[in-house]
């Protein structure tokens, strides 16, 4: 709550699995050995179970300190970028309109407002255009690591 520099180095390792989860084709319910006996049934965690957890538990916090909620912003767009499915992709731009509401009610600073507006309309567009996200790192932009 009081350390920024915790919060983004914390959402850059859930995006590290993010990454991974959401590049992953959806696990089966079942499980076999090496001889195909089925061992065990298990109910996966589903992406929007994990999203979930990782951007709507830590929301309000996040929401009401600018350098969290921008960072938390380009985690999401980057999610975007690397996204096939269309369900995935509707989870993520979710919860990022749902950072964007927060940060209307949390952020204190109206330029700070404005800079996550803007971020998140960014991100709608990477949605839409995952080549945009790539201009915008080559161009330097904040995706490319200027805040």
């Amino acid at each position: 709550v009081n350390d920024p520099f915790t919060a983004v180095g914390c959402l850059d390792w859930l995006q590290s699995a993010m990454a991974i989860v959401v590049q992953r084709r959806e696990p089966g319910f079942n499980r076999h050995d090496d001889d195909g006996n089925l061992r065990v049934c298990v109910h996966a965690v589903s992406l929007e179970r994990f999203a979930t957890a990782v951007f709507e538990q830590p929301l309000q916090y996040v929401a009401a300190d600018r350098t969290a909620a921008l960072r938390m912003m380009q985690v999401i767009a980057e999610l975007l970028a690397i996204c096939e499915r269309k369900d995935y992709r509707e989870t993520l731009l979710r919860h990022a309109a749902n950072l964007s509401d927060a940060g209307e009610h949390c952020l204190p600073v109206p330029a700070d407002r404005l800079t996550l507006r803007n971020r998140h309309a960014q991100t709608i567009r990477i949605a839409a255009d995952p080549a945009y996200c790539l201009r915008l790192r080559d161009n330097q932009g904040w995706m490319g690591g200027r805040g």
